[in-house]
């Protein structure tokens, strides 16, 4: 798994060290599978998992599949406990 603290200032930090689309799309991955194991997200989880997402939405280059499940995540009320099917679905997608 990556180091979640070291990713988030480099993701607000785009001067220092630009992350690729795949580094971010793992580190969704991660995040969802932490969210999976743990049942839940801590707020800095949340606030990263929102930077990535938001990030990821910009991108003009991305697979239309992959935008599509950018956007059903981000359109998810992940405060609360995620439902276990969508995540398996969204981690399989990415």
């Amino acid at each position: 798994m990556y180091n979640f603290h070291f990713f988030t200032h480099a993701i607000k930090r785009r001067d220092r060290m630009p992350l690729s689309t795949n580094d971010k799309l793992s580190l969704i991955k991660d995040l969802l599978r932490s969210h999976q194991s743990e049942h839940f997200l801590t707020r800095n989880e949340r606030e990263q998992l929102t930077q990535l997402l938001s990030n990821l939405a910009d991108e003009t280059t991305l697979d239309s599949r992959i935008s599509d499940t950018i956007s059903q995540i981000s359109s998810a009320n992940y405060t609360d406990t995620l439902d276990a099917q969508a995540v398996n679905m969204w981690i399989e997608q990415l």
